[in-house]
């Protein structure tokens, strides 16, 4: 019976730290902010489209950049929370 309680009781920490470090998948709102600040980079001179080529060799901007912003707004819902938390904690 001991046994059991022990490796169900472990079960969920292992499955928390992975979900957590999950990267989050990026929305409408992220893609369109991605692809405006892409057509940004990109640029309009022939210097600016040759080092946007050969950052972006392919069509990778925009989902690269949707993951960041999607990371971003995952970011700036957990940060005050987590500073609301350590303040309290640090108050006698």
């Amino acid at each position: 019976m001991k046994k059991i309680t022990v490796v169900t009781g472990r079960a969920p920490a292992l499955v928390v730290p992975t979900v957590a470090g999950a990267k989050p998948t990026p929305d409408a709102g992220d893609k369109r902010a991605a692809k405006t600040e892409c057509k940004t980079l990109r640029g309009n001179t022939a210097a600016t489209h040759e080092s946007f080529s050969t950052k972006f060799r392919n069509f990778g901007c925009v989902a690269k950049k949707a993951v960041e912003e999607a990371q971003e707004e995952r970011s700036a819902y957990k940060t005050p929370a987590r500073s609301a938390r350590r303040c309290a904690l640090r108050t006698p």
